[in-house]
């Protein structure tokens, strides 16, 4: 069910985020503060209001360029600021200004929505700007359309994205560690355990890491163009892997009520089959995770991929009326 955010409740978190922008760009922000920050951005619609703000600052070219001197703590936990060029006089009181001059004369209307699937629901939502998406089932995700900005935020689950171009606005999907930029393509975004998979199924996509880097010496943040036919993961730590081919007919297969997987790890499988089931499934064995497994059945007979594995793979499955656990079996002792 679609909720728009009360009129008055978005003006108040648009204040909010007046006032943390303030704040962070006059360079004296305490450690508490950004602590604060932090937590206040945790929150999808504060995270959307502050990067819309943001966003019409980087629109504007009448207006000088501010970049923030900070501690590197700081420039961590203020991720989502650009670099700016440093102006003469109080940081604070320019952006003031500037906060007040956008506000009344650039403020730019956001249409802010939620959707969320229940187990076993899959739903197709038509965007304000014409594009489509198809929400897998167990998903949450929240849309921001505006005149400057398309965004989405995948909050758990994932979804196919049939986005309409649009050669002024970026469209970027936020899932996991992963941020997803297009003009106007056909992509399938999955939110695993361990990683982000990012298929594209027409166009391309440009994919980064939100990986920040520690010190001069870690590993900086990675980008990757996807093509057509093309797919990559971007795991939890940071990192994105190989670009590969991949099999539109499997990968997409759940759009259809299946489930198909050619090479795949057990711990993947079962978070995909659990978003259909009512008693859902565990992996009591951490070792039985990454167990690669071929298999392919309609999303309400998951039970076969369980007969499956238990006639083929060392495990044990064990049913209750609240769950199914697989387990690895036990080694029986020579007597």
């Amino acid at each position: 069910m679609t909720q728009n955010i009360n009129k008055s409740l978005q003006e108040n978190i648009d204040d909010q985020a007046q006032s943390w922008m303030v704040l962070l760009y006059s360079g004296e922000a305490t450690e508490q503060d950004q602590a604060d920050f932090q937590n206040w951005m945790n929150e999808p619609s504060h995270k959307a209001s502050f990067e819309m703000l943001d966003g019409l600052w980087e629109s504007l070219d009448i207006v000088p360029d501010i970049e923030i001197i900070s501690s590197e703590e700081t420039r961590q936990n203020t991720r989502y600021l650009r670099s700016r060029k440093l102006m003469f006089g109080t940081i604070g009181a320019v952006a003031a200004s500037i906060l007040i001059f956008i506000m009344i004369n650039f403020y730019d209307p956001v249409t802010e929505n939620h959707y969320a699937t229940k187990t076993g629901e899959v739903r197709t939502v038509g965007l304000a700007d014409g594009s489509k998406v198809t929400l897998r089932a167990e998903t949450s995700l929240f849309t921001i359309i505006s005149k400057n900005r398309r965004t989405v935020i995948i909050e758990h689950g994932g979804a196919y994205f049939e986005v309409k171009r649009d050669e002024g606005r970026y469209f970027r999907v936020t899932a996991g560690d992963a941020e997803i930029s297009v003009l106007g393509t056909v992509f399938d975004v999955l939110e695993g355990p361990q990683d982000v998979t990012v298929s594209v199924n027409e166009g391309s996509v440009l994919v980064e890491n939100k990986f920040e880097a520690i010190d001069e010496s870690s590993s900086m943040r990675q980008t990757v163009q996807l093509k057509a036919g093309q797919q990559v993961k971007a795991g939890k730590q940071g990192s994105l892997s190989s670009v590969k081919a991949f099999d539109a007919g499997d990968v997409l297969a759940w759009r259809n009520g299946r489930l198909s997987y050619k090479s795949a790890r057990l711990e993947d499988i079962v978070a995909d089959i659990n978003r259909y089931r009512k008693i859902k499934i565990y992996i009591a064995d951490d070792s039985l995770k990454d167990l690669n497994i071929m298999s392919s059945f309609n999303v309400d007979n998951s039970d076969q991929m369980l007969r499956s594995i238990a006639n083929t793979e060392d495990v044990v499955i064990t049913r209750s009326s609240e769950k199914i656990i697989i387990s690895k079996k036990k080694k029986q002792s020579l007597q």
